[in-house]
């Protein structure tokens, strides 16, 4: 009974993921894509790849996403690409990594920004497509809408159109974080017009915030940015609303890192924030992390070696540096934790010193000599990458990695080739520079790992690498391309596949390279090209000595057949020596 009703409740789970999945369009190739795009006015579409954990972990929330959206009666279609098999798609639309989501709004493309279970991204698209400014038609709408999400809600003078378009304005471009709504001063309570309130539900934080600044377009906007944002409480991966004020505020960012189990660390850590002035409060994103549950977080902020509690301050700003003299970034300088011990009183100190300016923030950097190598290739540090790199008598060629990410980890025995082939090159120096020991210095825009950047000798800026055949001879014709003086190269064996090095030797490079090549191409996940043509080759040899055995397999036997047909011969009287002799060398030559 149990095995049967198990069996039931299986199939109905299949019958609903199949369900589910028919309900987002599969779009094999470009051309699909662009009849979607032309056949909906309200798209969203997913570029993804198949072998990307990512990809594999949002697929179903996307696909109950779309279910749920044809459940509402919505316009709004979801459809996916794979992206890895239409790269020339991908690179048109300018996705950067997987998965990316892109709105289509009647043919207008832009980027999706909301989180990635189903019921962020239903009620993201449903805000997106549909009108950002709503009327307010009850005052439970408030209390129903301020469940999922922080809600604005505003008065303004009758028929000032003026006051509409700013409020319109400032939904247009907070509406991912916020609902907006124009109420009627008889709903609800506005002591003079124009008021707004932003209404929240999050724990141990006011719950609603009265706008009293004047009604522009830059007050307003500045107030909800602040408002929406979540900026105290326990960061996990599920936090989604804190995890988005992590992102996207521009605060001042003060993290603190202690185990599950602390439970003093954590008492006082919320003890501390509620001992703060609101005024502190509204200046600062402040948040705690369970060191040994959500090691990612701690390794996003460069905190593994701990030791535990502790804290960090971070806080993002705008500028441009001597690397780069068109591109302003925002780089983070962080704020170190200064006290002896952890406890309320000790973080009220340290919010209040980071607040006030007494602790000087600075670029996280590694400690390491100007000359300092690795396998031939020179490390650069946040300490001496504008000294070095940018604006010298020197070509530089760096790579920015994550010791993490597994697209660097493949790249690097490549890198460490191309250092190899390069190293006679008095102009040219290839380098690469940690990313996460190490803050990238301003004016240096990274969108991933592994960022490829070639920095001329005496320029104001740099180059991006602008392709996708990252291998050494993909890498040698980038830099001959871009070098401001003449550069050579030198045949190296290849380090990166598991050939020995007797016959590295014995082999031509360019049979190495092509070897790498396909070893670079991912077929599935863990499964190169390389170990496709491995296999179609091993295929081939077996069908080659099947053939060629299994027709000499028929010798044999034909000989003892032959045998046995003698050795009945031999038995009969022989006519004469001469027969036998001659039947004996028959079977010999046979």
């Amino acid at each position: 009974m149990h095995r049967a009703a198990a069996l039931v409740a299986l199939a109905t789970l299949a019958i609903l993921a199949v369900t589910h999945a028919e309900d987002v369009l599969d779009l094999a190739n470009g051309d699909e894509l662009t009849a979607a795009i032309e056949n909906n006015d309200r798209l969203v579409v997913k570029f993804y790849a198949p072998w990307c954990g990512h990809c594999k972990s949002l697929a179903p929330e996307y696909e109950k996403a779309a279910s749920l959206l044809k459940e509402q009666g919505s316009t709004v279609v979801l459809a996916k690409i794979d992206a890895d098999a239409n790269r020339d798609v991908a690179a048109a639309y300018d996705v950067q990594g997987y998965p990316t989501l892109k709105m289509f709004n009647k043919g207008s493309s832009s980027e999706f920004g909301g989180g990635r279970d189903a019921d962020s991204i239903v009620n993201y698209a449903s805000r997106a497509f549909g009108p950002k400014l709503q009327e307010l038609q009850t005052s439970e709408q408030i209390a129903e809408s301020v469940k999922s999400q922080v809600t604005v809600v505003a008065v303004i003078e009758d028929g000032n159109e003026d006051q509409r378009a700013v409020l319109n304005q400032v939904a247009e471009r907070r509406f991912d974080t916020c609902a907006f709504f124009i109420a009627k001063d008889t709903q609800v309570s506005c002591p003079s017009k124009p008021c707004l309130v932003v209404h929240r539900a999050f724990e141990n934080e006011e719950t609603e915030l009265k706008f009293s600044s004047e009604f522009n377009y830059e007050s307003l906007d500045l107030f909800i940015r602040d408002a929406a944002e979540k900026q105290f409480g326990i960061l996990t991966p599920s936090a989604n609303q804190l995890i988005h004020g992590l992102q996207h505020s521009e605060r001042p960012k003060l993290i603190f890192f202690f185990n599950k189990d602390d439970s003093n660390a954590e008492q006082a850590f919320e003890d501390a924030y509620k001992a703060l002035p609101s005024s502190v409060r509204q200046k600062v994103y402040y948040a705690g992390i369970h060191a040994d549950e959500f090691s990612g977080a701690v390794r996003y902020f460069g905190m593994e070696d701990g030791p535990f509690p502790t804290a960090l301050g971070r806080e993002q700003r705008k500028a441009k540096g001597k690397c780069s003299s068109s591109h302003e970034t925002t780089n983070a300088y962080d704020f170190p934790w200064t006290a002896d011990t952890f406890s309320k009183e000790t973080i009220v100190q340290w919010v209040n010193d980071v607040v006030d300016g007494k602790i000087e923030g600075s670029i996280k950097s590694e400690n390491r000599p100007d000359d300092a190598t690795e396998d031939g290739v020179a490390v650069l540090t946040a300490k001496n990458f504008e000294k070095l790199a940018c604006g010298g008598a020197r070509d530089y060629f760096v790579e920015i990695y994550a010791p993490w990410c597994g697209f660097c980890k493949k790249l690097a025995p490549v890198w460490n080739r191309l250092a190899l082939s390069a190293a006679k090159n008095d102009n040219l120096v290839i380098a690469k520079f940690d990313g996460v020991a190490n803050h990238v210095p301003p004016g240096i825009a990274i969108t991933g790992f592994p960022t490829l950047l070639f920095f001329p000798a005496g320029a104001d800026d740099y180059i991006a690498f602008d392709g996708s055949d990252r291998s050494l001879s993909g890498l040698q014709a980038f830099i001959k391309k871009h070098a401001t003086g003449s550069v050579t190269f030198e045949a190296v064996a290849s380090t990166s596949l598991p050939i020995p090095e007797a016959v590295q030797q014995a082999v031509p490079v360019a049979v190495l390279d092509t070897l790498e090549q396909l070893d670079s191409i991912e077929v599935a996940s863990g499964f190169t090209a390389l170990h496709l043509s491995a296999f179609a080759l091993v295929a081939m040899l077996i069908i080659g000595l099947v053939a060629c055995c299994g027709a000499k397999a028929s010798v044999p036997a034909s000989a003892s057949k032959k045998k046995e047909d003698a050795k009945k011969e031999s038995n009969k009287p022989a006519k004469n020596e001469q027969n036998a002799d001659s039947t004996e060398q028959e079977q010999t030559d046979e």
